[in-house]
């Protein structure tokens, strides 16, 4: 299978994964599920281990297709996201695969991990946004994107949380993410032939 079929099918992934990461604080509002015995509790998790994979596949598409473009900085970033996925997959298997009689705290344990997971693949988004930004080599609403998802997310979730819409004030964080992945994924799935191959070049 050549490059540009992976890259392009890693974009699929970063579209879908993408998706369902901004979409993720809605679980609580429409079915509940916070606590492990909640019978939606285990499903939810088993969607996040799957995010996590989409994301993965797609942020390797994104490696493969500008590794030559956005320097140590980027590479940095791929890293760093890749880290906190990697804690988000394995914070979610727990939850996944154990009962919670009796391992209730092993299971929060794990979301504790990916919680902090989700906060390290803020941080590396950061990173390779600005990477991204200065080599002009991918979408720049994406790379944007990447950028202020973590700091402007966290504002908005105060203000969010603050007018009383508590619910749904993580929307705040995952959107902004979230879309960067799906218009990041959409580059990445457009792609033909050979063009997906050669880096573009910087004006």
């Amino acid at each position: 299978m050549s490059s540009s079929i992976l890259i392009r099918w890693g974009g699929l992934a970063s579209i879908v994964g993408g998706a369902l990461w901004a979409l993720t604080p809605l679980r609580e509002t429409l079915f509940g599920g916070r606590a492990p015995e909640h019978p939606v509790f285990r499903p939810y998790n088993f969607v996040l281990v799957v995010i996590a994979v989409l994301l993965i596949v797609g942020l390797l598409a994104l490696r493969n297709r500008y590794k030559g473009r956005y320097g140590r900085l980027g590479a940095a970033g791929v890293i760093v996201i890749f880290v906190g996925y990697a804690m988000i997959f394995f914070g979610s298997i727990p939850a996944v695969l154990l009962s919670s009689d009796g391992l209730r705290g092993l299971i929060l344990a794990g979301q504790d991990l990916g919680f902090l997971g989700a906060l390290v693949s803020g941080v590396g988004a950061i990173l390779l946004g600005i990477a991204l930004w200065r080599a002009r080599a991918a979408s720049r609403l994406g790379a944007l994107l990447l950028i202020i998802a973590l700091p402007v997310g966290f504002v908005g979730v105060v203000l969010v949380a603050a007018i009383g819409l508590v619910d749904i004030a993580g929307l705040a964080l995952t959107v902004p993410y979230g879309g960067a992945w799906v218009i990041l994924g959409s580059q990445l799935w457009s792609l033909r032939g050979t063009a997906a191959e050669q880096p573009s070049r910087v004006r």
